[in-house]
């Protein structure tokens, strides 16, 4: 997801953001977007589409999806898997949407795809007229490289990465002392 500090919260509601008061009741606004539930369908891929063993643990499946994606270079993966989606149900749809690919082809695809999820909702906010200056990723997928390095290159930006991929729930517990 995104949050871009803006003064114009009309039009952060217009462009479809999420919009809330930032540190003070009138603004300046915190807007705010997300890719709706992409985490929970990496994790339903990991655990109902990707070979990997069903006994392993939920972490356990992740780390291995990490590892297997490090184990290509940019381009191998063939073409890129649409997190946005529905995820196959049928035992032929998944087929399909394996096809011949190893779990680093994979992984590296559900990567790139959500990437390219990233990059055009960014690009429908810089429609509307905000910029976006520098990325600043925090959370989950900032402990894995390879991701980061995917993000950065289908953004074509440098990305400065904070707070480890537990910075969301260490953002929430302040946020809570706070309150």
């Amino acid at each position: 997801g995104g949050f871009l500090p803006t003064n114009d919260r009309a039009a952060a509601l217009a462009s479809g953001l999420i919009v809330d008061p930032f540190l003070q009741p009138a603004g300046p606004w915190g807007a705010m977007f997300s890719l709706t539930a992409v985490g929970t369908v990496v994790d339903r891929y990991l655990t109902t589409v990707f070979p990997l063993p069903k006994a392993l643990a939920l972490a356990e499946r992740y780390q291995r999806f990490v590892a297997a994606a490090g184990t290509l270079a940019c381009g191998q993966e063939g073409p890129p898997i649409d997190p946005l989606l529905p995820l196959p149900e049928n035992r032929a749809a998944k087929a399909r949407l394996m096809g011949d690919s190893s779990l680093g082809q994979l992984s590296r695809r559900l990567m790139v795809g959500v990437a390219l999820a990233l990059r055009r909702r960014l690009a429908a906010v810089t429609r509307n007229g905000f910029k976006t200056g520098r990325i600043t990723v925090v959370g989950g997928p900032t402990g894995c490289p390879v991701w980061t390095q995917i993000v950065a290159d289908v953004l074509d930006r440098e990305l400065f990465i904070a707070g480890g991929p537990t910075a969301g729930a260490v953002g929430a517990a302040l946020m809570g002392g706070i309150g």
